[in-house]
């Protein structure tokens, strides 16, 4: 299993509703799409982050030892907002 630990900092002028962020992530050349994992090592964004604050997430996913070594984490802040992408490996 792979975690991924992403933190958010709100620098706008409003508060953003972190629920509606979505985190993917592919792997391999092919780009596999990895399972979802929900669980004790996972806590994922929920409610708002105010103005100037920050908040962190884990999300955990599901591949092969194999596809370690060349991911694609893709997070989306919400509708209307352009996805970030950050490609490496797992440590």
């Amino acid at each position: 299993m792979a975690i991924v630990t992403i933190k958010i900092r709100n620098g706008s002028k409003k508060s953003f509703d972190a629920d509606q962020v979505s985190v993917n992530l592919t792997y391999g050349s092919s780009g596999k799409q990895a399972e979802d994992v929900i669980g004790p090592d996972v806590d994922r964004f929920e409610g708002t982050i105010a103005q100037g604050r920050s908040q962190s997430a884990e999300y955990g996913f599901a591949l092969p030892e194999s596809g370690m070594k060349d991911i694609l984490v893709e997070i989306t802040p919400g509708f209307g907002y352009t996805p970030a992408l950050f490609s490496g490996h797992v440590s």
